[in-house]
This record gives C-alpha cells, sequence and structure tokens, in this order.
C-alpha cells in the first residue's frame, strides 16, 4: 500500500473511532515517511483518543519540531482534549507558535498516486 492509500485509510479510521488500526496505519505511514508532519499530528490525536497522555505528547512535539505551526488546530482538536491541562502540552501550544517548516527534513520521498479502487481516486497537490 502506497503512502496516499495510508492517510486515506486512517482518516477514515479515525472518523471511525477505531483508534487501534488508525494507530497501526500512522506508524506505516512513518515507516514511509518518518518527518511527516501530518502523520505525527494525527498519530498524536490517535493516542490522546486512547488515553496515552505522554506519547501522543511526544508525537506532537515531533510535527512541532518539524515545523508544526497551527496552535488554533492543536487546541480544536477534539481528541486533543485530555492534554490541555498539561504542562508539556501547554509548552507545545507555545512552541508551535513560532515553528517553522525546515526543508531539509520535510517530503524527500518519492510519491506514486493511489489506485483507482472502486471508481474513487484520490487527487492531492
Amino acid at each position: 500500500m502506497n503512502y496516499l492509500a495510508i492517510q486515506a485509510q486512517v482518516q477514515a479510521l479515525f472518523q471511525q473511532e477505531n483508534f487501534p488500526e488508525a494507530e497501526k496505519g500512522c506508524r506505516m505511514a512513518l515507516e514511509l515517511i518518518p518527518n511527516d508532519i501530518a502523520t505525527h499530528f494525527r498519530l498524536g490525536c490517535v493516542l490522546a483518543a486512547v488515553g496515552r497522555k505522554d506519547e501522543a505528547v511526544k508525537s506532537l512535539q515531533k510535527a512541532v519540531s518539524l515545523g508544526f505551526n497551527n496552535p488554533a488546530m492543536l487546541k480544536g482538536e477534539k481528541a486533543l482534549a485530555p492534554l490541555q491541562d498539561m504542562d508539556d502540552f501547554k509548552a507545545l501550544l507555545k512552541k508551535s507558535e513560532t515553528a517553522k517548516p525546515d526543508p531539509a527534513a520535510a517530503w524527500n520521498y518519492p510519491c506514486e498516486p493511489a489506485e483507482i479502487k472502486d471508481a474513487v481516486a484520490m487527487v492531492t497537490e
């Protein structure tokens, strides 16, 4: 399975609240693209949703260290609500205000489009 197909599957699993499978998908995606900001963010959301707060914060810290700079998204994501009172999460929010993506650590991997399945194709930038 390619990266884009895994991401689509993770999103669907997260919406279905199938968090164990969503976590597996996130980890598969990170094997392919270890420095993907969005996947580290999604993994943080999945881990927070199942109560693994410290692991969730670590994943979110990785996303911020790679340049995730959307504190409003961190505050507004309902899966992250259990983290809101943690000091580490508050520090993460502050750091995300000034985070800058590092092009050298970003997407340096080849990507193939997902196959068309059941008359559905994934289109991305």
